[in-house]
């Protein structure tokens, strides 16, 4: 089992095959280490946001907290559920018409979430945040920008043109 010395690498751009990988942390970084956040936004925007996301997770207790924004199906399909500061649903296969919001990519979770994967797992992270919901230790956390995926040629000509629009090149 992982114990709580352990923090999760989330790169499915680095993971073999995509998906999440247990890894041990070093004991020099201890048990608090703070999670980097990744987010298009100017540099004081995204350490606001990580700081509201770290009291908000600290504050709430639960195991897991998702990002999400309200799509309603505008930029992708639209995947949660969210209510009263909770993910009550998350499901990439089932659409429901009560999903209006999508995971925004940007999630923390304690290391006790991951007690049973051993390290060197890999899993799809859905797997562990459907559990999570089961068990009503996903808090949700709704950003007020949207997202913009580049995983496909329409996405990152929308994102190019964005950025070339705010004096890009």
């Amino acid at each position: 089992m992982v114990s709580l010395s352990t923090i999760i690498a989330v790169d499915p751009f680095t993971v073999e095959n995509g998906g999440t990988e247990v890894i041990p942390v070093p004991p020099e970084v201890g048990r608090r280490a703070r999670p980097t956040l990744c987010h298009p936004t100017p540099e004081q925007a995204r350490e606001a946001l990580g700081r509201v996301l770290l009291r908000t997770f600290d504050r709430g207790g639960k195991l897991g907290l998702m990002t999400v924004y309200r799509n309603e199906g505008r930029y992708d399909t639209s995947n949660v559920v969210f209510a009263d500061g909770e993910i009550q649903r998350y499901d990439k296969q089932t659409r429901l018409p009560e999903m209006r919001h999508i995971d925004y990519g940007l999630s923390l979770f304690r290391a006790e979430a991951f007690a049973e994967y051993p390290v060197g797992t890999r899993f799809d992270l859905a797997e562990l945040m459907g559990r999570l919901v089961a068990r009503r230790q996903l808090a949700g956390y709704e950003v007020p920008e949207r997202f913009y995926q580049i995983g496909s040629p329409a996405g990152l000509a929308e994102l190019d043109a964005l950025l070339k629009a705010k004096g890009g090149k």
